[in-house]
């Protein structure tokens, strides 16, 4: 099974964590890493590689960050790189949101590349002009 991380400006992971509980009850496994303004990069790269491995069951883990270019995916990529250079199989997406998180958790038993796939298929299905 494919691990899932997201990391978000803080507390943007733990909200759409929450959201998760509230759709699909609690006791999803899920690593959250919000990243507050101001604090140590490198602190916060080896805690997201904590949560990489933590997360990892084997199958690879999914890496999902709010925003493409902003400190969290910055810190979220370099973590990645340094998991992968510890042999981990993981990949990342931006411009997370609700549904790509469901989407990640509900087609995490597929491989990896397929789960990044369906979550950024839902992600922009998702965004859409209602009027």
């Amino acid at each position: 099974m494919i691990g899932v991380v997201l990391v978000a400006h803080a507390p943007l992971g733990q909200a759409l964590s929450r959201c998760v509980d509230h759709v699909m009850g609690p006791g999803v496994a899920l690593q959250v890493c919000d990243i507050e303004a101001d604090q140590d990069t490198e602190a916060d790269i080896v805690r997201v590689l904590r949560h990489i491995r933590a997360a990892d069951q084997g199958g690879g883990v999914a890496i999902l960050a709010d925003m493409l270019g902003a400190t969290p995916a910055n810190i979220a990529t370099e973590a990645m790189r340094r998991a992968r250079a510890e042999g981990l199989q993981c990949c990342m997406a931006t411009g997370m949101n609700l549904p790509m998180v469901l989407r990640t958790i509900n087609y995490r038993k597929q491989p990896l590349a397929d789960v990044l796939s369906s979550a950024l298929v839902g992600a922009s299905q998702a965004v859409l002009r209602v009027d």
